[in-house]
């Protein structure tokens, strides 16, 4: 066992040594599929912290073969591995690892917004683990986000970095539509999506859900569904059953409404509601001039605990500003020359 196998038996977990020591037939050939059977957003998260974890070197080609990166060594040396040794473990060669797409990897004008064909642009507010961020000059796998405006990224950065092998780092940022910039670095990406089969609950390949986005609307077990142009709530069985052990609705993919935060509402259900001069909570129209307070149980109760009522989703009555009474309870109390206080009339001709 050379030095390199020792690092990587150091390093590896058991499982995945084994599956590197099984990955190249007697005659040194590279055997087997590159692509996992199931690829989720959290397993090509996991694909390329295997790269992180043996601080993979930076190369512009495969193992052991020529590098003509004036930055880098003559020759790639790095760990001997037989399914990563046919990749170039470069920028686009990291992500294309991830993702499972074929040796030696792709170069970063063949990923979205560049190329279609495997990626698409998406909102950079939606980024999940597995996704990507893309210019023509640099890739990165997006990890997760920290909290608002903070994202954790892998890459490879190059040669003449100061840390020229596989990491992971955490960067404030900035989004603007499908547009991301990295404190970290100082470049602006585009947010992108591999188009294949990541399972990640919603019951839709990429290209569903790319074609669905085309109209303003989520997929949801292979449906056009939920954002603001399409009926349904944006969600898979899966997501909807999720969101319910929690006491909350699902609304576009994330648990909303109920006893979460967010009013359980997508865009065209407000929108809708909004014709009728009504607000929209857990996907009824409520408050305004429909019957309901507009508020969700969480709203409710958020507001119960400083002594008030919730209308139009928003603290009134009781011992907060407002009358506690929707428009529609105010006009109904109105018809009996009544005011209206807490949702009941009272007053001139009332009790």
């Amino acid at each position: 066992m050379n030095m390199m196998r020792r690092l990587v038996a150091l390093v590896l977990p058991a499982g995945l040594l084994a599956a590197a020591a099984c990955s190249r037939s007697p005659s040194g050939e590279h055997v087997g599929s590159t692509k996992p059977s199931a690829l989720t957003g959290d397993n090509a998260v996991t694909r390329a912290q295997e790269w992180e974890f043996v601080r993979m070197p930076y190369c512009q080609s495969a193992n052991h073969q020529p590098d003509y990166d004036p930055a880098c060594a003559p020759v790639c040396t790095r760990p001997d591995v037989g399914q990563w040794d046919p990749y170039r473990s470069d920028c686009s060669g990291l992500v294309s690892w991830a993702w499972g797409l074929p040796p030696p990897g792709r170069v970063t004008t063949e990923f979205a917004p560049f190329n279609g064909d495997v990626s698409f642009v998406i909102d950079a507010g939606s980024l999940s683990p597995g996704d990507a961020v893309n210019n023509n000059e640099h890739v990165m796998l997006f990890k997760n986000w920290n909290g608002p405006g903070n994202a954790t990224f892998i890459e490879e950065p190059g040669c003449s970095s100061a840390t020229p092998y596989a990491h992971e780092f955490s960067s404030n940022v900035g989004i603007n539509g499908s547009s991301i910039y990295v404190a970290w670095n100082g470049m602006t990406f585009t947010a992108i999506r591999f188009n294949g089969q990541f399972d990640d609950g919603k019951g839709c390949s990429g290209a569903e859900e790319a074609a669905c986005g085309n109209f303003g609307c989520g997929c949801g077990d292979g449906f056009c569904s939920g954002g603001y142009s399409c009926d349904g709530s944006g969600c898979s069985a899966k997501h909807t059953n999720d969101c319910a052990q929690f006491g909350c609705g699902c609304v576009d993919g994330t648990c909303s409404g109920g006893y979460c935060p967010g009013s359980g509402c997508n865009a065209k259900m407000v929108r809708d509601c909004g014709n009728y001069g009504c607000g929209c909570a857990d996907g009824h129209c409520s408050g305004g001039y429909c019957d309901g307070s507009g508020c969700t149980e969480k709203e409710t109760n958020d507001c119960a605990k400083y002594g008030c009522g919730c209308v139009d989703g928003r603290c009134s009555g009781g011992f907060c500003p407002g009358t506690g009474c929707t428009a529609k309870q105010t006009q109904n109390c109105a018809a009996f020359g009544c005011g209206c206080s807490m949702g009941a009339c009272k007053g001139g001709a009332c009790h």
